[in-house]
């Protein structure tokens, strides 16, 4: 079964919404009494937790992520109608003078040939045909000019193109800035809170030491339950940490009134899991906790 199915919550809970449910179901599924219950919830409340954060994290993340990913879509988009512009420019150009020029060379290729069947036909004499000669070569050194002045039009095109490739590395080092400033960001923020945590976890065991060095507090059970209540409990992670440093702490510290040790195993349920002990710690020390929680 899944876990929002035991916790008979929706599988979008907040971990509000998980907490409340979990202490609903500690009041039917008692530990002492339906082990398995209490064992089935409990694993179910640490699916649920570990998720509701998970998915928060993802949203929190894929929501800076898409910002930066529209950001980088309308750079690109922007960028690649440049490069358009600036491609159907240069093919126009070229279509345009190609079409100018290619009539041009044929009608001189025709009247070329038309000239010289006359020649053959009517023997023109060689004065024409050398004021033809110059005549053609004429056309011939216009016709070169005219091709001298698209290259430099070619040229002009070639510098656009260029300025439009210099912008486009500036924009690709832009867009690379913000990306990197955003993944900091996101990693910063992620170390905030694993610092966090672990400054509540040494709070947790602070408060420890001073309800056990007081033995007026030792033996209240209310300070106990205040201690074991703490939000840092309710964390997945910050529990399983807690739970392996408790056991070592009463290996060491083990004066407590039953009322406290019975109350200790009620929230970490070690006498239910006496194989994982074994498998984590020595036989004298875990045989030593279990002697005072049963």
């Amino acid at each position: 079964m899944y876990w929002w199915t035991i916790l008979k919550i929706s599988e979008d809970s907040d971990l509000k919404t998980i907490k409340k449910a979990y202490s609903k179901l500690l009041k039917v599924h008692n530990p002492e009494d339906d082990a398995s219950g209490y064992q089935r919830i409990r694993t179910a409340y640490d699916e649920a937790v570990k998720y509701a954060k998970k998915n928060n994290k993802v949203k929190n993340n894929q929501e800076l992520i898409n910002n930066s990913t529209e950001n980088i879509i309308d750079e690109l988009d922007l960028k690649e109608n440049i490069e358009n512009e600036s491609e159907n420019y240069l093919k126009s150009e070229n279509k345009i003078n190609k079409s100018k020029i290619d009539p041009y060379i044929e009608k001189i290729n025709n009247e070329k040939i038309e000239q010289e069947d006359k020649i053959n036909e009517e023997k023109i004499n060689t004065s024409k045909v050398n004021l033809y000669i110059d005549s053609l070569n004429q056309e011939k050194s216009e016709l070169n000019n005219k091709i001298k002045e698209e290259k430099i039009n070619k040229s002009k095109v070639d510098q656009y193109i260029d300025k439009i490739n210099n912008e486009k590395t500036d924009k690709n080092e832009q867009i690379n800035f913000k990306l990197k400033a955003h993944i900091d960001n996101i990693y910063n923020n992620e170390q905030i809170k694993s610092n966090d945590l672990q400054q509540q976890i040494k709070a947790f065991f602070n408060r420890l030491n001073e309800i056990y060095n007081n033995m007026n507090l030792r033996i209240y059970s209310s300070v106990w339950d205040e201690l074991l209540n703490l939000d840092i409990m309710w964390d997945a992670n910050a529990f399983h940490i807690i739970e392996d440093e408790m056991f070592n702490f009463l290996t060491a510290h083990k004066y407590l009134p039953a009322e406290i040790w019975r109350k200790l195993n009620k929230n970490f349920t070690w006498s239910k899991n006496e194989i994982k002990l074994y498998e984590k710690y020595s036989a004298p020390l875990v045989e030593e906790v279990l002697k005072n929680l049963k």
